[in-house]
């Protein structure tokens, strides 16, 4: 679609990018080895790191790395993949929503739940994927492990982008809706625009939503009059005049500007401290024909849309213009509490560009922890940056042989150490005991 095409123009990337750099008084360069955007401004360093949307046996995922199966530039982010509950799990992030007075869909994993009008959504899950309905009650579907019902409520796919607390962009995309002539089907009119499309028709989906709606694919439309036939966001019968982007910037709705303040600042704060700063995110949700907000999930690294470059760069430089060169010293003691000061002290080092001085801060907290998974991963993280290899595997694969697979820092440790060329090493360790480190930890998405 011409508005996925939009945020896949790298050139798209580069005009915002600019626009950030002249409010800035700043320099870039671009790494064409890497990738990597190199950002100088009053004296200081910023590496902003790259996603890449690829392929891989079928399936979509983000890499950091430029390789033969990318087919498409999902942004730079100011850094390397940062993950957290409430963005991983669906149903935390519900639970948590509810608990902070955020509205979100009726929920349930009781297989004999009786609700009415739901759709079936796995847990964990990416891309859209896992999601199945609608269907008129429950019971006509039963679950399967990792699955749970949610109301289904109608209306426009809304995804909401954030840095920080701040909305800044707003996507609405309406139903895929046909037009009847009178003459055609449903269905015909789906292969009509396949065709266009050039996609392959796969209308078991469809037919269950226009059938969920009271009609079949095989009934005719009368002239002029449209029938909702996919609810997905980014469904492939969209046109490109069912999305509405809006730079919330520059353009504020003001009938949804409280709810929108409201869930950028509550779901900011669920955000662990140590990840909260210049964190980019999105919010998936439905927009009510009353005007309702109901929120659905929080994505933790989303396909990044070129307008959120200006506030993204203000919160980076207004984050290491202020807090560093007077944040007073604690001396490390040897509690869970000191060390997670000092792991964050590090992070704030690292993200302004000292990188010295920020592996001395982890080196200290594994003083105090010798398992820290934050500390070892960014000792990794920081000595790949520099072309310190055989430093960096080091931290990453004692990492990987004493956490457990569902550790915050697991997956984004064996993808840098594969990048490092050390992916025999690490297939499947498992950690002694299966429980992860007492420290304080930002949670996984």
């Amino acid at each position: 679609m011409a508005y996925f095409s939009y945020k896949q123009n790298l050139l798209n990337h580069f005009k915002y990018v600019q626009t950030a750099l002249e409010r800035f008084g700043a320099e870039a360069s671009v790494n064409a080895r890497d990738f990597v955007l190199e950002v100088r401004a009053a004296g200081k360093r910023y590496s902003l790191c790259p996603q890449f949307l690829e392929l891989r046996d079928g399936a979509r995922q983000y890499t950091p790395r430029f390789q033969p199966d990318v087919h498409a530039f999902a942004g730079w982010y100011p850094y390397f993949n940062r993950r957290w509950e409430l963005s991983d799990e669906k149903l935390k992030f519900k639970a948590y929503a509810a608990a902070n007075g955020l509205a979100t869909p009726e929920h349930s994993t009781d297989p004999s739940a009786d609700m009415a009008d739901v759709v079936v959504k796995k847990n964990v899950s990416s891309f859209s994927e896992g999601v199945d309905g609608p269907f008129r009650h429950a019971r006509i579907r039963p679950l399967e492990p990792g699955e749970y019902y949610e109301r289904f409520v109608r209306g426009r796919s809304a995804k909401i982008y954030y840095v920080e607390d701040r909305p800044v962009c707003l996507e609405l995309e309406s139903p895929a809706t046909v037009i009847g002539d009178g003459r055609r089907t449903i269905r015909q009119l789906l292969a009509t625009r396949c065709r266009i499309k050039q996609q392959p028709i796969e209308l078991k989906k469809q037919a269950r939503y226009v059938r969920f709606l009271g009609r079949s694919l095989d009934d005719v439309l009368e002239a002029g009059a449209g029938q909702e036939v996919d609810f997905r966001y980014g469904s492939i019968f969209n046109l490109t005049a069912d999305m509405e982007t809006v730079d919330l910037a520059k353009n504020m709705i003001q009938d949804l500007a409280a709810q929108l303040a409201a869930i950028g600042e509550r779901l900011w704060t669920g955000i662990p401290a140590e990840l909260r700063r210049t964190a980019v995110y999105t919010v998936d949700a439905v927009l009510d024909a009353d005007g309702k907000l109901w929120l659905v999930e929080m994505n933790s690294n989303p396909y990044l849309h070129p307008w959120l470059y200006p506030a993204m760069f203000d919160a980076l430089f207004r984050a290491e213009a202020a807090p560093q060169p007077t944040l007073p010293y604690r001396p490390a003691g040897n509690g869970a509490q000191s060390a997670n000061e000092t792991f964050q002290l590090a992070l704030m080092q690292f993200a302004a560009g000292a990188t010295a001085q920020a592996l001395a801060l982890w080196h200290r907290v594994l003083q105090m922890q010798p398992d820290h998974a934050g500390a070892l991963y960014h000792i990794g993280l920081a000595c790949a940056r520099d072309g310190r290899a055989a430093e960096s595997r080091r931290a990453l694969e004692t990492l990987l042989y004493t956490v457990p697979r569902s550790n915050v820092y697991f997956d984004s440790a064996r993808q840098l150490l594969n990048s490092l060329g050390g992916a025999d090493r690490i297939d499947a360790p498992v950690a002694p005991g299966g429980d992860a480190p007492t420290q304080p930890q930002p949670s996984r998405h």
